[in-house]
């Protein structure tokens, strides 16, 4: 479902040959149906191999658990995972795409080795992501589908790192 707002904003520091710069993303609203945390809430038919079950099974409603939120659980039942509202789970989140950190080698120490500029740096990419839900990325299931829905198929963008020298002569 479309979020009310979204957007983006960075920031900059620089002290000391010392500079910082990151950018971020972030979604205020809507919602995203996640079908893969509603397919681990629904158990495996008996001649199933190796489905995964999420450990909210564990919260379901029971004789001594009366007070669940979530329909009892029974082994070869598929209909807790079926399609349900209970699955649609809040699209906000606050995303760390870019950081860069970076120190420039004083001037009076390059110069001495004809050198105009030295500058050590590490930048990342896809940093970090909150979400209402940990695993759930929102940003792949608003691009998977015009619906909204999570899908296994897309992943969340990979994290990298990387390091280098710039040398100016």
């Amino acid at each position: 479902m479309i979020p009310k707002l979204y957007g983006g904003f960075n920031t900059r520091f620089e002290f000391f040959g010392v500079d910082i710069s990151a950018d971020f993303a972030y979604q205020l609203g809507g919602k995203v149906y996640d079908s893969q945390y509603a397919s681990f809430m629904s158990s495996p038919l008996s001649s199933s191999r190796g489905t995964n079950i999420h450990e909210d099974v564990l919260k379901s409603w029971s004789a001594t658990n009366q007070n669940s939120n979530l329909p009892r659980y029974q082994f070869g039942d598929e209909s807790p995972g079926s399609l349900s509202s209970r699955f649609l789970t809040k699209g906000s989140y606050l995303s760390l795409q870019n950081l860069s950190v970076g120190y420039t080698l004083p001037a009076q120490l390059t110069r001495k080795a004809k050198i105009e500029k030295v500058r050590v740096y590490m930048n990342a990419s896809n940093v970090w992501l909150w979400s209402a839900r940990r695993g759930l990325d929102p940003r792949t299931a608003m691009i998977s589908t015009s619906y909204g829905t999570s899908n296994s198929s897309y992943y969340s963008t990979i994290r990298t790192i990387s390091a280098g020298i710039n040398v100016t002569f």
